[in-house]
């Protein structure tokens, strides 16, 4: 017997097509991340090796639980999962106002992209590449983390979002 999820609130999928579908928003959202190599998938918010664009992002699975009141023994685990979604913004300051500039330039300030990545996430159903919806529920924002200085020239900040969906296991 099935739960009742297939085709009404969410298609049962994998965590990659999840994943890859944060990263699709995320780049039609943010112009900024809509560049080659400007966000991408990495086991760690901070990804491996050196970064030559001015503003990148990563997407990074979070752990997860599973739902047992929805299992009826048959095929399926749904999952409470999530993802988190890093930026960084390199700017060269050496005003005595740097962290007020990192934090609200027009163009480039972590507080600004913190918004767009927000406003291309929080509510969205994901979809997959038939168009079909693959989370149970929409995705909501879950913490934040303060913006913070990466290094000398870059800042950064992260955002947790829920992803509920169930995995296909057929």
């Amino acid at each position: 017997m099935s739960s009742g999820f297939t085709g009404l609130c969410g298609n049962p999928t994998d965590q990659v097509t999840v994943l890859n579908a944060v990263i699709a928003l995320l780049q039609a959202g943010v112009p900024k991340l809509a560049g080659p190599n400007t966000c991408f998938l990495s086991m760690d918010t901070e990804p491996l090796g050196n970064q030559r664009q001015n503003i990148y992002g990563t997407v990074c699975p979070m752990g997860g639980s599973y739902d047992g009141e929805l299992f009826d023994g048959g095929a399926e685990a749904v999952e409470h999962s999530g993802v988190i979604v890093t930026v960084f913004s390199a700017m060269k300051l050496d005003r005595a106002d740097a962290d007020v500039a990192m934090l609200t330039d027009a163009s480039r300030g972590l507080l600004g992209l913190k918004q767009q990545v927000l406003k291309s996430l929080v509510g969205k159903m994901l979809v997959d590449q038939s168009s079909n919806n693959i989370l149970l529920r929409p995705m909501r924002p879950l913490q934040a983390d303060h913006p913070n200085r990466h290094n000398d020239t870059k800042g950064k900040f992260s955002l947790m979002f829920e992803t509920i969906f169930q995995w296909n296991l057929n």
